[in-house]
């Protein structure tokens, strides 16, 4: 047999049992568990092993455990750089894991593949054993699982927070509005309830950096994402993307494969329609900045520092104490209050942004402080406005 003859069976046989772990895979449910490893009869060491589990946040992840690398220290950091370069991350117990989600199964197949034949170099898929090569079990017809119909929004909203917390395991908290902040990346994202309908809606601000958007709408309307179920629009100066349930019968199950689809094109397709419709996200400042030749950040002028401590204050403080602070200077009220709602905006995308939901909370309150700062300016420009712009005597 020539070599080549034998390395295309070779390949074709790692093609068909990439495609079984595929299939395999797809098919797990809640707590589903299996795991691939190089046969303990072959005398050389250590012996590769890969387990597989369905998690409750509805992906699969693959386990790798650091004790079945090579022993030796430089053979061991080459392997890691191997796990590394194929997407594995390592945790601090020192185990690595990688995640996909359902719709990623072969990707996740393919990583084993490559994860089996490079690191460990096994030769053939006849060198490992697993359950997963047995005879599959009889198949068996799945429970019944019975949706509830919500009476009301605070009805739903519960049974979306017990369900949540269920697929996670860990406490979900609402924010100020009743909605849940939801941990995406590159943005962050909500959950809420419509309150014209018994809807469940999936959203995000994707950004509000629009160099050109007429371009920015033509992109757009070519829907250019995989996720069906995910419409993106461009409105008041701002690009969503969006995913509606409807609810008028809530099933558990539904809700975590909208969440784990929601989650897939929030990593896999978000950040690449945001840096086409920012222009790849170049910043005409950074290379000037990094050289020290651009502008140092502008100082707060003093009166609005000044008029910045009444804000806490703003329930007793007066207009005409304001325009006192700002020595009824028009035209520095107008710059002050220009700056306000310049900082505003910034915060509030800020907080649109930040994964942390600590972070966001003081971005939000930050943005507020703003806000009731500019308030405070357009109270005492019309103060100022209905006096002619003229000084109070003495």
């Amino acid at each position: 047999m020539r070599g080549n003859d034998f390395d295309s069976i070779v390949d074709t046989a790692w093609r068909n049992f990439r495609a079984s772990l595929a299939d395999q895979l797809f098919m797990f449910t809640d707590r589903s568990f299996t795991w691939v490893a190089q046969n303990p009869e072959i005398p050389d060491g250590p012996h590769g092993h890969l387990d597989f589990e369905f998690t409750r946040a509805n992906r699969l992840r693959m386990t790798l455990n650091p004790t079945t690398l090579h022993p030796d220290a430089e053979c061991y950091l080459e392997q890691v750089e191997m796990l590394t370069e194929l997407g594995w991350r390592q945790l601090r117990n020192e185990k690595f894991i990688l995640e996909r989600g359902r719709r990623h199964v072969d990707e996740l197949a393919a990583i084993a593949v490559a994860t089996l034949r490079q690191v460990w170099e096994v030769l053939h898929p006849a060198f490992l054993t697993s359950p997963l090569l047995e005879s599959p079990a009889p198949w068996t017809e799945p429970p019944l699982n019975v949706g509830v119909i919500p009476g009301n929004a605070d009805q739903l909203r519960a049974l979306i927070v017990t369900a949540l917390s269920e697929a996670t395991g860990t406490a979900v908290e609402l924010d100020d509005d009743g909605d849940v902040p939801l941990p995406t990346h590159p943005c962050r994202s909500w959950l809420q309830i419509t309150p014209d309908a018994p809807r469940i809606e999936l959203f995000a601000q994707l950004t509000d950096r629009i160099p050109d958007p007429a371009a920015a709408a033509t992109y757009l309307a070519a829907q250019p994402t995989s996720f069906n179920a995910v419409r993106l629009s461009l409105r008041q100066g701002a690009v969503f993307a969006q995913m509606v349930l409807d609810a008028r019968v809530f099933h558990d199950r539904v809700l975590t494969a909208a969440m784990v689809e929601w989650f897939d094109f929030m990593e896999s397709d978000a950040a690449e329609i945001i840096t086409t419709i920012e222009g790849a996200g170049a910043d005409p400042t950074a290379d000037a900045c990094a050289t020290g030749d651009c502008a140092p950040e502008e100082e707060v002028p003093a009166g609005l520092l000044a008029v910045l401590e009444l804000a806490p204050m703003s329930g007793t403080v007066t207009p005409e104490d304001v325009a006192h602070v700002c020595d009824h200077d028009r035209e520095a009220m107008l710059d002050y209050l220009h700056r306000c709602e310049e900082q505003a905006v910034e915060w509030g995308r800020n907080a649109a942004r930040e994964i942390d939901a600590d972070e966001a909370a003081a971005c939000r309150h930050e943005r507020r402080v703003w806000e009731v700062t500019a308030e405070l300016l357009r109270d005492a420009l019309r103060l100022v406005d209905d006096n002619h712009g003229m000084r109070p005597a003495g």
